[in-house]
């Protein structure tokens, strides 16, 4: 009978314990679509001032790093004072880091980590960040890309750490033809780099070589 009763209020308690968790965490998830801004000024002041928001889930998480990635790569982000830019890298580096805590193979974090370092000067730091997320994600198409970038820009690829790993990602992005035709437009814009990438998609068979072929001369009339 003792034990009746105590279940009598136990059950709706635990009901309404959940309930308000649950609503808690609708709302943490919510408002990282509902709250964050839709402009590119909007995104960099958030992060700027620290306003990003982060859901629960690695899904709302990977959204506030792919604002990290445009506000750093964006036409606005590159053309703010150097202070604001790096406030910008910091936040990104910070985020990347609580990301990576959470979850640590996403590959997406690391590589975020990887340009907020490198935009704030810690080569170092930038390479360990490649790495990392080469060994969580080193099949992803879209993730070698983002990878190749952060190379290319910061001459990474020159670090013997990174040589390798620099031609095993363009390999990965070599094996589609999205990829091939994406690997077309940056040989067409960077003679230095002709040679590495015609050997890379040599390796790739006959219809890589032909498609990549045919995507260069579509490439270069289009310039």
């Amino acid at each position: 009978m003792l034990f009746s009763r105590h279940t009598e209020f136990a059950v709706p308690g635990l009901c309404a314990f959940l309930l308000v968790v649950g609503l808690y965490a609708s709302w943490v998830e919510g408002r990282a679509f509902f709250v964050t801004p839709t402009s590119d000024a909007d995104r960099f002041s958030a992060l700027v001032e620290r306003h990003g928001v982060a859901g629960l889930s690695v899904f709302s998480t990977r959204y506030l790093l792919q604002d990290c990635d445009a506000a750093l790569t964006g036409a606005y982000g590159r053309l703010q004072p150097e202070e604001r830019r790096s406030a910008a890298a910091t936040a990104c580096r910070d985020i990347a880091a609580e990301a990576v805590e959470r979850t640590p193979m996403d590959g997406l974090a690391h590589t975020t980590g990887a340009r907020a370092s490198a935009v704030l000067g810690d080569m170092r730091a930038a390479v360990t960040s490649l790495l990392r997320s080469a060994g969580a994600t080193p099949h992803e198409m879209w993730q070698a890309q983002r990878r190749l970038l952060v190379m290319r820009e910061w001459a990474l690829d020159e670090e013997p750490a990174l040589a390798e790993q620099f031609r095993r990602d363009m390999a990965v992005v070599a094996a589609t033809r999205e990829g091939r035709h994406w690997l077309a437009r940056w040989y067409v814009g960077a003679p230095e780099r002709r040679d590495l990438i015609a050997s890379v998609v040599d390796g790739q068979g006959e219809f890589a070589k032909r498609d990549f072929l045919n995507a260069v001369r579509a490439a270069s009339a289009a310039q």
